[in-house]
């Protein structure tokens, strides 16, 4: 099932329909973390197998890139109502599922969805690989 953590910025009224969806959703509000640091969202979020959900693309893009194995990154634009958050997320779900129905995976990936609704994947390098490849190569 895919799980995913909403920050601070995204509506934790997103919980609901998207446990409809059957993934499983929870949020910083949910988990009493408003406020709490960027690198403490992303930690709970790593712990539990959660990609967080945002609009906040800085500090959370450069987690990713420095996190082995990640659970994934979803980046929406900001300025859209609960409404248009949901639409936004749904669509990456539906993407994602779409790509593999019996183990849809956000994992070690960042999606960014533009103003325009087109959604970007990058895949993150993984640091560790890059050293393991470095030892074998020398």
């Amino acid at each position: 099932m895919l799980k995913l953590m909403l920050d601070e910025n995204i509506s934790p009224a997103l919980n609901k329909p998207l446990w409809e969806m059957q993934v499983d959703t929870t949020s910083t509000r949910d988990r009493n973390m408003l406020k709490a640091g960027d690198h403490e969202v992303w930690k709970v979020a790593q712990d539990e197998d959660r990609s967080v959900v945002t609009i906040n693309y800085g500090d959370f893009e450069r987690l990713a890139r420095l996190t082995p194995r990640h659970a994934g990154l979803v980046i929406i634009p900001s300025g859209r109502g609960r409404d248009g958050q949901l639409k936004l997320i749904q669509s990456v779900v539906e993407s994602v599922r779409a790509e593999n129905a019996v183990l849809p995976s956000f994992r070690g990936r960042v999606f960014k969805i533009s103003e325009d609704g087109t959604i970007s994947v990058e895949q993150t390098p993984d640091p560790q690989a890059a050293r393991v490849a470095l030892r074998v190569v020398s």
